[in-house]
């Protein structure tokens, strides 16, 4: 009368050891779709625990695969980290307008509620900074 379609339920335990345990009923069923990728069809496995084997196995390779991937990533991502260290970090310059720095934090701690009376001071670090700022791009370009 009308067309309903079945759903099939798959379980998979593990027991203790943390091994995946497929019952002899699913690798019947599994083997029944066979596979057409010139490997043995599953429908030719003996057991259930040749099944369990050969999954247990093939995971094991990946896991193995995996962990060597990620150990090159970790290198490659080191040797990024030093590269960039080699570029930036050694390459300090010496602090600019040292004394036009220490009268602005003098005059705001002096002033905390007041900043505004600062501002001269501020305006006169501020362009003493673009100056030093224009000066090293000279020397660079």
């Amino acid at each position: 009368m009308g067309g309903s379609s079945s759903t099939r339920r798959i379980e998979f335990e593990q027991d203790p050891n943390n091994q995946i345990v497929v019952t002899e009923d699913f690798a019947k069923r599994i083997g029944s779709h066979g596979t057409n990728s010139g490997r043995p069809s599953r429908r030719k496995m003996e057991s259930e625990e040749e099944f369990s084997h050969s999954y247990n196995q093939k995971l094991k390779e990946l896991e193995e695969k995996n962990a060597q991937l990620l150990n090159a990533r970790v290198d490659e991502f080191a040797q990024a980290v030093q590269e960039v260290e080699k570029k930036f970090m050694n390459s300090t310059g010496s602090p600019v307008c040292q004394d036009l720095q220490d009268k602005v934090f003098r005059c705001y701690t002096e002033n905390h509620k007041k900043t505004l009376l600062c501002s001269a001071d501020v305006r006169a670090f501020f362009e003493c900074v673009e100056r030093a700022r224009a000066n090293a791009l000279m020397r660079k370009g």
